[in-house]
C-alpha cells in the first residue's frame, strides 16, 4: 500500500502492483510506512487522517490472474491456498483451481466470507484489501489492461498534479511477473465458466464479459 499527500494505492495480489507501488513512490512521498515487508495491505490500517482520501486499486481479466497466481506460487511455493490444493501431474492447474474454487466448508482453513458469499480467491483479496465493509472509502479502480492510461486518468480525475516523467515509467516492463503461457490455453469450459461464476463482482466492475462471450463462441 501507497499512502501519498493526495491519494492512497492500494495492492491486490498479481495486478501489476509491486510495479505500480515502485513508479508510485518514486513520484509521490510516502507519508504512511507500514509495518512488515508485505505490500498487500488493508486500507482498514489508515490512520485516520488518512482515511478519506480516494483510493485506487487495480483489477484484472480473473482467467488470467488464476494463471498468473498458480504459475508464481509454483515457482514460489509459499502460498498456504498454493499448498493446500495443489497436486503435481497432468492437468495440475486445472485441478488446483477446481479445489480452490469449491471449498470444504468444514475444513478450518476456508475462509468464512469466501465460502458463504461463494466468491473465488481474487474477489476474496479486493473484499479484504479494500475493506469492503466500510462505505466510506473512495475506491476508484483501474485495469491491468490498461495500467498506464487508468493510473494517469485516476489521477487527473481527482486534481492530482502529474508528473512529467510519470507516463514515460509506466511504460517500462513490469516488475515480479510470472511466466507463463496465454491463459486460454489453460482452461476447459467448466473450469472457465466456475471462475466466471465465483469472480462474478470482478468481472461486472472490470467490465470483463467480452472475453467470457469470445472464449464461449
Amino acid at each position: 500500500m501507497i499512502v501519498s499527500d493526495e491519494f492512497v494505492f492500494a495492492h491486490i495480489p498479481k495486478t501489476g502492483g509491486t510495479f505500480l507501488q515502485d513508479i508510485l513512490s518514486k513520484h509521490f512521498p510516502v507519508v504512511q510506512e507500514q509495518a512488515g515487508d508485505h505490500s498487500h495491505h488493508s486500507i482498514e490500517l489508515l490512520a485516520p487522517q488518512h482515511r478519506g482520501k480516494p483510493v485506487f486499486a487495480v483489477l484484472r481479466n480473473p482467467w488470467a490472474w488464476y494463471v498468473s497466481w498458480f504459475s508464481y506460487c509454483l515457482a514460489n511455493d509459499h502460498n498456504e491456498e498454493f499448498r493446500r490444493n495443489y497436486t503435481p501431474g497432468p492437468g495440475a492447474f486445472r485441478d488446483c483451481i477446481d479445489r480452490l474454487l469449491a471449498p470444504n466448508h468444514s475444513d478450518p482453513h476456508v475462509n468464512d466470507y469466501m465460502a458463504r458469499e461463494d466468491i473465488g480467491l481474487l474477489e476474496m483479496h479486493r473484499y479484504h484489501i479494500l475493506d469492503l465493509d466500510c462505505p466510506d472509502h473512495d475506491v476508484h479502480y483501474g485495469r491491468l489492461e490498461h495500467l498506464r492510461e487508468d493510473v494517469l486518468a485516476f489521477l487527473h480525475s481527482n486534481g492530482i498534479s502529474i508528473p512529467g516523467s510519470l507516463a514515460d515509467d509506466l511504460r517500462r516492463s513490469a516488475s515480479n511477473t510470472s511466466r507463463h503461457g496465454p491463459w486460454q490455453k489453460a482452461y476447459d469450459r467448466p473450469l472457465f465458466e466456475k471462475v466466471a461464476l465465483k469472480e462474478r463482482r470482478i468481472i461486472e466492475i472490470g467490465q470483463y464479459g467480452s472475453l467470457r462471450e469470445s472464449f464461449l463462441a
